[in-house]
């Protein structure tokens, strides 16, 4: 179910699951963007779990990795009047999908544009020449490092792309090459 309505029913949408299933037509069933009240608030009334949610994460959005960061410090960059998402999918084992994981923020561009964006860029070479690999298999590996059930979506048609965002899950990142890969891409270490 692709972002919440506020208008949603979560008594209709349980039925119309359900009537899906029996059909035939879903297999699993996943969200996308919710927040941890809004999966509870279906949660109340599918008879299905829910297996995954897609959100925005990777280096140019790390939302969702901040809400942790910044628990009990003032800041201007997340909200944390709510509980941290990450660690709520963690609890619940939803799968965490990560669209659009190379782009900065919404309508930002590529992160690897080094003109626009030097010290991610830097830092990301880095941990390419530390690890003999791409840009992108960096990217990469610092999310696939975040949890074990986590899916990175490259939204790619390009196979040379796709090659280097698959070369990640080879990348061995330390916790103090993540920490560090954090830091230098523009976020603070508490």
């Amino acid at each position: 179910m692709h972002r919440p309505d506020i208008l949603m029913d979560n008594e209709e949408i349980a039925q119309a699951i359900a009537e899906l299933q029996e059909q035939g037509l879903v297999k699993d069933f996943g969200v996308s963007n919710f927040s941890p009240s809004e999966i509870l608030y279906l949660e109340d009334t599918l008879k299905t779990p829910i297996l995954y949610n897609q959100v925005q994460l990777g280096l140019g959005n790390t939302t969702m990795l901040d809400q942790t960061m910044y628990t009990n410090i003032p800041s201007k960059i997340v909200s944390k009047e709510s509980d941290s998402l990450l660690f709520f999918l963690k609890r619940k084992k939803i799968t965490i999908q990560c669209w659009s994981p190379y782009q900065m923020g919404l309508f930002g561009g590529s992160i690897f544009n080094e003109l626009r964006f030097p010290k991610l860029n830097a830092v990301l070479n880095k941990y390419a020449q530390k690890y003999n690999t791409s840009k992108c298999a960096i990217a990469t590996a610092f999310l696939l490092a975040v949890d074990k059930n986590l899916w990175v979506i490259t939204g790619s048609t390009n196979l040379k792309h796709i090659a280097q965002s698959l070369d990640g899950e080879k990348v061995p990142l330390s916790k103090m090459d993540w920490y560090d890969i954090y830091r230098q891409s523009g976020k603070m270490l508490p």
